[in-house]
């Protein structure tokens, strides 16, 4: 493990890291403290339900980022225009996936928005 880490140690990129741990750590106590009563009051739902939804990110994220910095800077140049088009096509597309399903669930029932839910019609004030 010692030999592992001395090998490919000398490639990460330490700030970077820390930084984005640092950051990391501050996002999830900020998305916990600020969603848990949107969580509780318009979802139903246990108070950590973001909280766990972006744990789940970030269980994809942190692979990805720690297999970005150990890589090789002078690989990753030849193939920077196909990342930066990869990345920019996986958002787009998960964009336009949550719009879609956002619009599925408006569409399948008239109460879809938690908050439309909780508003009183005019007819029955």
């Amino acid at each position: 493990m010692k030999s592992y880490i001395k090998k490919y140690g000398k490639y990460i990129d330490y700030p970077l890291l820390f930084a984005y741990l640092a950051l990391t750590i501050f996002g999830l106590i900020m998305i916990y403290s600020s969603s848990m009563a949107w969580s509780v009051n318009y979802y139903n739902d246990s108070p950590d339900r973001f909280y766990i939804q972006q744990l789940v990110n970030l269980a994809i994220a942190y692979p990805v980022f720690l297999l970005a910095a150990v890589f090789p800077i002078s690989i990753s140049r030849k193939w920077m225009m196909a990342t930066v088009l990869a990345v920019i096509f996986a958002g787009l597309s998960s964009s336009t996936l949550s719009d879609l399903r956002q619009a599925a669930r408006k569409a399948g029932s008239a109460s879809a928005s938690p908050i439309s839910s909780r508003r009183k019609s005019p007819k029955s004030a």
